[in-house]
């Protein structure tokens, strides 16, 4: 039994093999050392302004591409602990469904609490579904909702979920709002959907499933229509003909979130020196890293140009 064939492990787990496949396909593709921004968008990486614009598959597509050699061993090396373990427990449907639906809700978490040109890309928002999927799965196996801490196994379960968590805290790069939202996604997709409890699913359970199916509708129509998020208001005013609409969104603009606006120092002197911040409204502009989100937006704008 432990002296199983490669060709035996892959015919058992094909899924998981596949990812693995994938994201070695696409590491080749963008280069797997120095990926450049353009092969990112190019090829399938999320961000929220080209979300805004209608490219939903984005916030499943970046989960098959990553960010240098580092993050593609790192993410290969997890898919392939939990990977095999889930597939052969879910089937292959259900793995497929949970990876997918994991990467999604990561990616919708992270395109909301982010600027709309922070850029996302990897598969740890998946993988971190996987992680919640195994937590829900033992919590749903005991008799009472506490009694999978008696095992000395979900105890260590929880215990890297949290290690994992605090890692993302000090390391800028990392996304943990992805991490967070496919770990919630991965655990209530489970709990709720998937997973056999000891009794059937009630009137109530019925209800928090279709509770759950709404938040994450809502989330994802949201991250398409953005209404209070100052990039898509920017360029609502942009695209605006109607004097009267336009004045609206200008408005919105001039009162939005302190970390846009220009104080009146600065307003005094662009007037003074007749220069107009980057929003072409007096008042109004970008205060964003440079050496991060100016270079992402004007490759962004590129792209857009070109297609």
């Amino acid at each position: 039994m432990h002296n199983r064939s490669f060709a035996d492990q892959v015919n058992e787990t094909p899924t998981t093999y596949g990812l693995l496949l994938i994201y070695i396909t696409m590491a080749v593709l963008t280069d797997p050392f120095e990926p450049s921004r353009e092969d990112w968008i190019q090829y399938g990486g999320c961000a929220g302004l080209l979300v805004q614009d209608g490219q939903v598959w984005r916030l499943l597509s970046c989960a098959f591409l990553h960010g240098g050699i580092l993050h593609l061993l790192l993410n290969s090396y997890g898919l392939m602990i939990l990977g095999p373990m889930l597939e052969r427990h879910m089937g292959i449907a259900r793995f497929i469904l949970l990876y997918a639906i994991s990467a999604i809700g990561g990616s919708l978490v992270a395109v909301l609490m982010n600027f709309e040109f922070v850029f996302l890309v990897g598969g740890s928002g998946a993988l971190f579904g996987m992680l919640g999927a195994a937590l829900a799965y033992n919590v749903r196996g005991g008799r009472t909702m506490l009694d999978f801490m008696e095992n000395h196994g979900s105890r260590q379960l929880i215990t890297l979920i949290l290690l994992n968590l605090l890692v993302g805290f000090f390391i800028p790069q990392v996304s943990n709002s992805a991490h967070i939202g496919g770990l919630c996604t991965g655990f209530v997709l489970v709990f709720c959907f998937l997973a056999k409890g000891r009794e059937e699913v009630d009137l109530t359970g019925r209800a928090i499933q279709a509770g759950w199916i709404a938040v994450i509708l809502s989330l994802l129509f949201y991250t398409l229509h953005p209404v209070m998020r100052f990039g898509y208001n920017l360029q609502a005013h942009l695209q605006a003909t109607d004097p009267i609409t336009k004045e609206k969104y200008r408005e919105f603009l001039r009162t939005a979130d302190g970390q846009f606006r220009l104080t009146d120092t600065e307003t005094r002197r662009c007037l003074a020196s007749e220069q107009e911040p980057k929003t072409g409204i007096i008042g109004v502009a970008y205060r964003e890293r440079p050496e991060f989100y100016g270079p992402m937006r004007r490759v962004v704008r590129r792209w857009k140009r070109g297609n």
